[in-house]
């Protein structure tokens, strides 16, 4: 058909789902899953400790993760420009 579409976006490619909602709020969440979990054990048999949270650390790792998506997933719109 060649037919050519052009798409115009005002905010960061990748839209709210990756940049802003699902990816990195979901992140942020199993992270502190994981820490309740470590800190609330109910197996008495398994020894688990939770140490300090590095919000820091925490924030780079979900960004970077943003970062890799919004490549993998949409890199290829900007090239064919």
């Amino acid at each position: 058909y060649g037919a050519k579409v052009a798409m115009i976006e005002r905010g960061t490619i990748g839209g709210t789902c990756v940049n802003i909602g699902c990816v990195p709020s979901k992140t942020l969440l199993r992270s502190g899953e994981i820490n309740h979990l470590a800190k609330n054990n109910p197996f008495l048999g398994l020894n688990t400790s939770a140490g300090s949270v590095d919000l820091k650390k925490l924030m780079e790792q979900k960004d970077e993760l943003v970062r890799e998506l919004r490549q993998q997933k949409y890199v290829d719109l900007i090239d064919e420009y």
